[in-house]
C-alpha cells in the first residue's frame, strides 16, 4: 500500500495503528498562514512552524511527519494518539488533557484595522459590528467580553480573513502579530493596522497522552535550541 494511503489509514483507525519507527508526528492546523505555514495547491510547503518542528525533531534524533488537519479536527487526533505533538497552541485553544511545554513562540492576538476603519478605544466599541474570525479559532478574551454581541463573518484560514479585509467585506479583523506583520510586509500598500492588542500570549507544544516521548524530553530539546540561539535564527529567517 503506498505511503500515503498508510497515513490516511492510521489517521481513520481508534486506536491508532503503527506508525515507522522513528518518526515524530506533529499536527498542523491548515488555517495558519504565512510565515507560521505555507500550503501552495493544499500541499504544506514549509513556514517558521515547520521548520521549528523539524528541527525540534533533529534534536530528538527523529524524522518529522507533519499532518495538516482542520482546527476542529485536531483535539481528537492528538487525544487518540495519531500525532505526538501539536505546536503553537495553548491550553485555552483546544480541549483536552494534554501535556503542555515550555514556551515556543512569543506572540498576540490583535484585531486589524482596514486603513478607513475609524479608530477605537476599547474592545467594547466592537458591539453589533461585523468581525472577521477565522472558523476553529477561539478569542476567549473577546468572547468574555462581547458575548452574544460578536457578529462573525468567518474565514476558513488567516489568509482568507485578511483577504476579506482588504476587500472591505468587514472592518476589522481578528488575527495574530505574526501573521499579520507578515501580511504588511508583502502588502504594503494595502493599508492594514494594528488596530487593538487584545492578549499578549507565549504559545507552547501540546504532547499527546499516548506520545512515546516524556515531556521532559521535548522541554529539553527546545531549551537546547534556545540556548543554542537555533531557534532565534529560524525565528529571523522568517522575518520575526
Amino acid at each position: 500500500m503506498p505511503r500515503l494511503r498508510v497515513l490516511l489509514a492510521c489517521l481513520l483507525l481508534i486506536p491508532p495503528c503503527a506508525w515507522p519507527q522513528g518518526e515524530l508526528r506533529f499536527i498542523t492546523a491548515t488555517n495558519h498562514a504565512p510565515p507560521l505555514v505555507l500550503f501552495e495547491a493544499g500541499e504544506l510547503k514549509g513556514g517558521l512552524l515547520v521548520e521549528t518542528e523539524d528541527a525540534l525533531a533533529r534534536r530528538l534524533g527523529l524524522q518529522a511527519r507533519h499532518i495538516p488537519l482542520p482546527s476542529l479536527r485536531v483535539a481528537l487526533a492528538l487525544r487518540n494518539g495519531h500525532a505526538d505533538l501539536l505546536c503553537h497552541s495553548r491550553p485555552q485553544w483546544i480541549d483536552g488533557e494534554f501535556r503542555w511545554s515550555r514556551p515556543l513562540f512569543d506572540n498576540a492576538e490583535v484585531l486589524a484595522a482596514r486603513g478607513d476603519a475609524p479608530p477605537l478605544r476599547q474592545l467594547l466599541e466592537l458591539r453589533g459590528q461585523l468581525i472577521g474570525i477565522v472558523r476553529g479559532y477561539r478569542y476567549p478574551t473577546v468572547e468574555q467580553q462581547l458575548g452574544d454581541t460578536l457578529r462573525r463573518l468567518e474565514a476558513v484560514d488567516m489568509r482568507a480573513n485578511l483577504d476579506k479585509l482588504l476587500a472591505g467585506r468587514m472592518p476589522y479583523a481578528f488575527t495574530d502579530r505574526i501573521t499579520l506583520r507578515e501580511w504588511q510586509r508583502r502588502h504594503p500598500a494595502a493599508g492594514l493596522r494594528e488596530e487593538m492588542v487584545l492578549e499578549n500570549y507565549r504559545s507552547a507544544c501540546a504532547l499527546s497522552p499516548q506520545s512515546f516521548l516524556s515531556l521532559q524530553e521535548v522541554d529539553a530539546a527546545l531549551e537546547a535550541m534556545q540556548r543554542s540561539g537555533e531557534l532565534r535564527a529560524i525565528l529571523r529567517r522568517h522575518g520575526q
